[in-house]
């Protein structure tokens, strides 16, 4: 569902906004992204990523995930997405206009074979201190490794203790959520640890979701096994969720 925000100058109630209803999956529905270009992209486990277009509503149809498409993510302001699947391929696609008029696409570059890896549980995009774009993978396994978009090349890789469940990151750290309520702080440049937290000092059972709140200096994380959400100030004792 897509909801119109502006339409009425008062806050009308959820359900008397207008919407529109893209039909076209035909399995659930893993992940959702924009472009720059206004353009919504959606990764299902039927195995395809559909990139939509909001005013026809129709969209095209991308193939080549062998396995749920679990992360779909824009490339900053470039016209490219990434996705990450459960068969382990991180693949980049080009939503620019098909002068073929064709619907069915294939990726433009291929960063992992599949089945070469663990299921990919968590994808971001960043620039590198050149300014080059990569893209940051976690997976299940607890790997993270970060992609130059430009050669194709894994520039640098770690393992952290744990599953990875979601990722974020900023200027300087990479913001891992994992399993049993585990919540990692790495370095961007060197993939070093820096901070590190367990179910014993959150409510939290898995860190499900994790996301940066920009611009202050808290992380909220939320968890699918628990009601509660927190939020934790980096800039002062990670032990002590506020």
């Amino acid at each position: 569902l897509l909801w119109d925000d502006n339409e009425q100058e008062e806050e009308p109630p959820v359900m008397e906004r207008s919407h529109q209803i893209f039909y076209g999956h035909t399995g659930w529905i893993y992940s959702l992204t924009s472009t720059p270009a206004g353009y919504l992209c959606t990764g299902s486990n039927d195995h395809t990523i559909r990139l939509w277009d909001k005013p026809s509503r129709t969209c095209d149809v991308f193939l080549s995930h062998q396995a749920t498409v679990s992360r779909v993510t824009g490339v900053g302001d470039t016209h490219l997405v990434a996705s990450g699947g459960n068969d382990g391929q991180v693949l980049v696609w080009s939503c620019q206009s098909s002068t073929s008029q064709q619907t069915l696409r294939k990726p433009i570059l291929s960063l992992t074979k599949p089945s070469a890896a663990a299921p990919v549980t968590g994808l971001v995009t960043g620039l590198m201190s050149c300014g080059a774009p990569t893209i940051i993978v976690g997976r299940e396994d607890g790997s993270v490794s970060i992609f130059d978009i430009v050669t194709g090349s894994c520039v640098s890789s770690t393992k952290v203790e744990g599953r990875i469940f979601n990722i974020d990151i900023d200027d300087k750290n990479i913001y891992l959520g994992g399993g049993s309520g585990s919540f990692t702080i790495l370095n961007a440049h060197t993939l070093e640890v820096t901070s590190r937290l367990d179910q014993s000092s959150t409510r939290i059972s898995d860190s499900i979701a994790i996301k940066r709140l920009l611009p202050t200096q808290e992380i909220a994380i939320a968890s699918r096994g628990s009601p509660v959400t927190e939020s934790i100030d980096l800039r002062g004792d990670l032990n002590k969720p506020v």
